[in-house]
């Protein structure tokens, strides 16, 4: 990947998941998952990883995971986050198996910011 478009990547992954409390790891290189796959396991990252590195990859083992069963491409991947396909549903369920609530990613086409449809009985909200 040419240092531009890593950039644009994490940029773009940060954007979307930072605002909910997760902190993304990107893993680029086997050996930077395998000094990494103890926290992997644990849940405290959400992995996007290259398909290099997928014969490295136990998915059983991990629990947010962004292409369960397969590896994922960079490319769908940002097409995924772009599109807001799979993002909001996959951090409410993080949500759910963390037991809390989290706040509202902030998306271009989300009613967040809109108070006519907020939920006045409850200040907190789910991710999606």
């Amino acid at each position: 990947m040419r240092f531009q478009n890593r950039a644009n990547f994490e940029a773009m992954i940060d954007a979307n998941m930072r605002p909910c409390g997760i902190n993304p790891t990107i893993i680029y290189r086997p050996y930077s998952f395998m000094a990494k796959i103890s926290d992997v396991e644990r849940g405290h990252f959400l992995t996007v990883i290259p398909h290099f590195a997928w014969r490295l990859v136990n998915p059983a083992t991990l629990k947010y995971f962004d292409a369960p069963h397969r590896p994922m491409y960079m490319q769908e991947y940002l097409y995924s986050i772009r599109n807001h396909r799979y993002t909001a549903t996959m951090l409410q369920h993080i949500a759910e198996d963390r037991g809390e609530y989290v706040r509202q990613a902030h998306f271009p086409d989300s009613d967040a910011d809109n108070p006519d449809t907020w939920d006045v009985h409850n200040d907190q909200w789910w991710c999606g």
